[in-house]
């Protein structure tokens, strides 16, 4: 049976927290003969939890990331309805598709909104969660998508 890191780590944690509860309840009446005595004080067996918990925290997926990157801009951060959406798109997104623009000007486009931007902006439109493996372009031609189709659907009804 193979044994991870994560595992091992989590065993370690156990053993030393039964440890400690050990020497917590610990009866007086018991003789050293019947359960040898635990030579670890409860100090040295809370650094060895805390040390191990810790670990296993950063082996779970504690993000290297700057917890910076989640937040919206604040541009991004006022629009809250499809309206407020739509306005936004049109006057800063849709350039990117437009057949007379520059790499240069898509480039801009690209880095002006982050990718969690784009994905608060699809969440505005859409209930279902995107992958993470989505790029930018791929939001960005969802949206396009989705407003094109939205604009037709307008012209069908009388």
């Amino acid at each position: 049976m193979k044994v991870t890191k994560k595992i091992d780590n989590q065993i370690i944690v156990d053993v030393f927290s039964f440890c400690k509860e050990f020497l917590l309840q610990q009866d007086e009446n018991i003789t050293n003969k019947q359960i040898p005595r635990l030579n670890y004080t409860l100090d040295q067996l809370e650094e060895v939890i805390d040390k191990y918990s810790k670990k296993k925290s950063k082996v779970t997926g504690t993000s290297k990331k700057d917890p910076d990157t989640n937040k919206l801009s604040e541009e991004i951060e006022k629009i809250k309805d499809q309206n407020a959406l739509r306005s936004y798109y049109n006057n800063s997104l849709r350039h990117y598709f437009d057949t007379n623009s520059t790499e240069e000007m898509k480039n801009a486009i690209l880095k002006s909104v982050s990718l969690n931007d784009l994905r608060y902006l699809y969440s505005l439109i859409s209930p279902i969660t995107l992958p993470q493996s989505r790029k930018k372009t791929e939001i960005l031609q969802l949206l396009r998508m989705y407003f094109e189709n939205e604009s037709r659907t307008r012209s069908l009804k009388i």
